[in-house]
């Protein structure tokens, strides 16, 4: 499976979830990966969509390799162990207020 079906597999997992709110203002998640380039998850209206390339500034980006993201996908990894091995890097604005 590619990086962007693994992306939207995300985003329609997040979608069906209608427990789940969002709150009213847009975001935009950025992922920067080695091989496959960059994403967005553009969070709009309680709904996540899937975008290639970088049409929108990011709040919060993701810096990491496909395989690392593949596994924090899955979870084979956490974020937490990601970080402090140094396998994902995060630049932005990391706590939404």
């Amino acid at each position: 499976m590619s990086i962007l079906d693994e992306l939207n597999k995300l985003a329609e997992k997040l979608n069906s979830n209608g427990k789940r709110t969002f709150g009213k203002r847009a975001r935009v998640y950025q992922f920067d990966l080695e091989e496959s380039g960059s994403f967005q998850l553009l969070i709009k209206e309680g709904k996540v969509k899937v975008l290639e390339g970088t049409p929108y500034h990011p709040e919060i980006t993701l810096k990491l390799s496909d395989e690392n993201l593949f596994k924090l996908l899955n979870d084979d990894s956490n974020a937490t162990e990601a970080f402090m091995a140094g396998h994902l890097k995060v630049d932005g604005k990391v706590d939404f207020t």
